[in-house]
């Protein structure tokens, strides 16, 4: 017995310094952990959380290393006047970590490029282009919405062109949850939405800062641990080169192997079939939400476009998804078709990025690696496969 608990103190010390012995080669070598700008976001009594006029911070991890500033207004951009010059058209985007880029230098984020691809569209003509980069980590249709009405409508936008990313069905119930929970049912009722009831929800207070990470994942895990848990989690996340290093590959490990619940993915349970009562309760509250959104900017001569962004896994074959994708019978289709369908029944305009993004023959290539957002030449094949579609639609003057 003393020589099975001598070998095993043994073997966990010879860890313990391996592990170290990783920790510091990282450290110095290849850093992992993610530097989250503090104070891009905070706290908002209604909208959940809102980015701070005038923030500044630094977004870096290994596959990209970028500065955030958010202008005067709220917005991440060039700072303009809020009034409308003549001679202007404004398109105001609005979405989550994808419209807002922060993965990206902003004159490579899609709203910046869409800018310039419309302004080089209508050179020569007395048109001017502005676009207005408001995405919003984290944030879904319902909190968009709201924005909209709150925020949006100051910057006197022409067309608003919508993103939608899948997990977006799910932040539709969460967001829900947050408004009823912190008793605004007057605001559900204002943007005329019906309500069901859901467990509580612990939030943010106003003026609390939002971490960015917090906001800007897609794709994972949904879920409050146990408190020591969570503490643990905190603790390596702020601290552990090697904690930052296996996490995302031990998540894609685990769902391969069948571990991981496919529920627990905001943006790949939408695709499972037959769906979950919750998601096709979420996608009946996305639709109700759109047809408010079109119907609030309708009463202002404002046209509207939806944008389907799809999931890395939507665009190519790659074996980290594939085992996992037949294991769960997902139908990637299914977003894409559902919004189509929606779109035409609706009359908004619906641009699905899925075929073009697949038709530069570079797929995933167009996202990290790791992160799972775009990358400089995702954005700019979004941002065209955008300028073409509002052009074609004569959605925007010129071209």
């Amino acid at each position: 017995m003393r020589t099975i608990v001598l070998n095993l103190v043994v073997t966990l010390l010879a860890l313990l310094l391996l592990a170290l012995g990783l920790e510091a080669g990282l450290r110095v070598f290849a850093p992992q952990i993610p530097i989250m700008p503090d104070g891009i976001y905070a706290g908002h009594p209604q909208l959940r959380y809102l980015p701070n006029p005038g923030a500044v911070g630094r977004y870096r991890t290994t596959e990209f290393d970028h500065q955030i500033t958010i202008n005067a207004h709220g917005f991440r951009g060039q700072a303009r006047p809020l009034s409308k010059p003549a001679g202007v058209f404004r398109v105001l985007c609005l979405g989550d970590s994808f419209t807002l880029g922060a993965e990206a230098p902003l004159e490579q984020t899609y709203p910046a490029v869409l800018e310039e691809l419309l302004n080089r569209r209508a050179e020569g003509d007395s048109m001017v282009f502005e676009v207005v980069n408001a995405g919003v980590g984290g944030y879904g249709t319902y909190q968009e919405l709201i924005f909209i009405h709150l925020v949006g409508l100051a910057v006197q936008p022409d067309l608003v062109v919508v993103q939608f990313f899948s997990n977006d069905v799910r932040d539709n119930i969460s967001f829900e949850k947050f408004l009823i929970d912190s008793g605004q049912d007057s605001l559900i009722a204002a943007f005329g939405m019906g309500t069901t009831r859901f467990e509580k929800m612990t939030m943010p207070g106003p003026g609390q800062d939002i971490p960015l990470h917090r906001l800007a994942m897609p794709g994972l895990p949904v879920g409050m641990p146990p408190a020591l848990l969570a503490e643990g989690k905190a603790f390596l996340s702020a601290h552990s080169h090697v904690y930052h290093l296996l996490r995302a590959r031990i998540a894609i490990l685990k769902s391969v192997l069948g571990l991981t619940p496919i529920t627990a993915f905001d943006d790949m349970a939408v695709m499972s079939d037959p769906p979950s009562s919750e998601v096709e309760a979420g996608w009946a509250l996305t639709e109700r939400l759109y047809l408010r959104m079109r119907d609030l900017l309708a009463e202002r001569g404002i046209r509207m476009v939806i944008v389907v962004v799809p999931n890395k896994a939507q665009v190519g074959e790659d074996g980290r998804y594939d085992a996992w994708i037949k294991q769960h019978r997902l139908d990637l289709t299914k977003p894409r078709r559902r919004l189509l369908a929606f779109g035409e029944m609706a009359g908004i305009p619906v641009l699905d990025l899925q075929p073009p993004f697949e038709a530069t023959g570079r797929g995933q290539d167009l996202y990290y690696r790791w992160d799972g957002h775009w990358n400089a030449e995702g954005a700019h094949a979004a941002a065209a496969a955008i300028a073409e579609f509002l052009t074609a639609r004569s959605l925007a003057p010129g071209g």
